[in-house]
This record gives structure tokens, sequence and C-alpha cells, in this order.
């Protein structure tokens, strides 16, 4: 089991059981999907947000920090509308749709989706093909084409 980094605690889990969540704005909002990797957790909300907290070692929280562990979620910044979440071991994948009014997936347009990744990339896990590249440290476009088509996301240690 994770242990936050210099204490002996578990860290506290997030009850979301139709329970309210409020920002540092206090906005409310509420929960709608949920991915969990080794040691950190995405978030998407209603409001079309995601947000990740967790282990963020390897930047697999999307997120430059100066802790190597957020201990309640942050929003992750330039990324709205998730449609898809995954997390792998210390890695994360989340499609987005461009179009902020998404009513049906089928009448977009192919360029309207995007799949993201960012955290460890040892083994270009991340999608990311630069050998020199081992952290992808915010949220980087993986070079595929038609994102549109997915309809699931799956990660493992080394691959995706």
């Amino acid at each position: 089991m994770y242990r936050a980094p210099g204490t002996n605690k578990v860290p506290s889990r997030i009850v979301c059981d139709n329970q309210m969540y409020q920002n540092n704005s206090k906005q409310s909002f509420w929960f709608t999907k949920i991915a969990a990797g080794s040691g950190h957790v995405a978030l998407v909300t209603n409001t079309k947000k995601l947000y990740m907290y967790g282990r963020n070692v390897d930047s697999e929280c999307g997120v430059t920090s100066q802790t190597h562990y957020l201990n309640a979620p942050v929003e992750v910044p330039n990324v709205s509308n998730p449609i898809l979440i995954a997390c792998g071991y210390y890695c994360t994948f989340v499609q987005v749709c461009n179009n902020e009014n998404l009513q049906n997936i089928d009448s977009e347009p192919e360029d309207n989706f995007v799949l993201y990744s960012f955290g460890e990339n040892l083994f270009g896990n991340c999608g990311v093909n630069d050998p020199k590249m081992l952290t992808v440290a915010k949220p980087t476009r993986v070079a595929i084409k038609d994102t549109k088509g997915l309809t699931r996301i799956a990660c493992g240690r080394f691959n995706t």
C-alpha cells in the first residue's frame, strides 16, 4: 500500500457517494468517472474537468508540483471535456473532445477528438516516441489518428 512521503500514514480517501465536493473557489461539483493507477487517481467531474491526486513523482497527475504527492484533487490545466480516462502504473491517458457543447459523439468530426498522456515514459508507454523523454511532465498529445473511434483505454505497467 502506498504511503505519503515522510509519513507512516496511508492517505485518506475521498468519499464520492453522491456527495458534492468543493474546490478552493467554493464551486460545487461531483465526480462522474474515476480511474486509479499504482498511487494516483483521476477524476472527471460533471463540469467536464479533470482532477488528479496521489503520487506525482513521474508527473502522472499531469501537474507540475514541488511535492511528489498531491493530498487533495487538483485540476489539470488545459484539459477540458474528458470523454475517457485511464491510469497506468505511473501514467495517465485522457481522451477529450474539443467541442465543449458535445451532444452526440457520432455527429462530431474526427478532428475534435484528442488523446493526451502524461507520466512515466521509460518504455514509450505514454505513446511519445522520444527515447530521451523519460517523463511526460504535462498533458501531451498522442500522435495517433482517429481517436474518435476509441471506446476504452487500458493501461498496464509498461504498455497502453
